[in-house]
């Protein structure tokens, strides 16, 4: 397969998509091809090495926005059962019936969903405000040193003390809350692949 065929029928793949996201997808694959061709590549080499045209177009999916695959997905349902009016009737009939069953559910796993990041977040929060009031408490540390001295030594030493375990507790709990963040982050960023993944494979 040249680069043209290898192209025309990534893009008769990815046609249900919108142009800008289709031809980003296509151009980046070109510029692909044309650097292997530069490098020494043969022009059908150089496709091959890239995979099959239905993994290509698995990753294409699954780096569009969610948004983009839901859309996708809902209207290609309709297309498949557009001309099932029977069928339809009797789904819709159930999901009516079913309301007070299903919705709850569906708004429990959310509401558990929504929590859950909620109480993540707040727990990256309050390491943040403990990593702040560190920095407070060394600041208040080493501004008391002086009025101490005039008391004595002890009251001195006590104040270098709250000052070193006040950058103490700052070093350490900012990379708690640093690392906590990325986490969070990185969890969320997985959990948004996993839907997509289930979109893109789904039959």
């Amino acid at each position: 397969m040249n680069k043209t065929e290898f192209l025309e029928k990534l893009k008769t793949e990815l046609n249900v998509y919108s142009s800008d996201e289709v031809d980003r997808s296509i151009s980046f694959y070109s510029e692909m091809i044309d650097d292997r061709v530069e490098d020494g590549m043969e022009e059908e080499a150089a496709v091959e090495s890239l995979g099959s045209i239905e993994e290509i177009v698995n990753q294409i999916k699954c780096e569009l926005p969610l948004s983009t695959l839901l859309k996708n997905k809902a209207q290609e349902k309709f297309e498949k059962n557009k001309d099932k009016g029977g069928r339809n009737a009797v789904i819709i009939t159930l999901l009516i019936l079913g309301f007070p069953v299903w919705f709850p559910i569906m708004a429990g796993v959310f509401a558990i969903l929504f929590a859950l990041f909620v109480v993540l977040w707040s727990l990256d929060l309050s390491l943040w405000i403990v990593s702040l009031s560190g920095i407070l408490a060394a600041v208040i540390g080493i501004l008391s040193i002086v009025p101490a001295a005039s008391i004595g030594l002890w009251p001195v030493i006590y104040c270098i003390g709250v000052f070193f375990v006040g950058i103490g507790a700052t070093i350490l709990f900012f990379y708690a809350a640093l690392y906590t963040a990325k986490g969070i982050i990185k969890m969320s960023v997985a959990f948004i692949k996993f839907i997509k993944r289930l979109l893109v494979n789904g039959k």
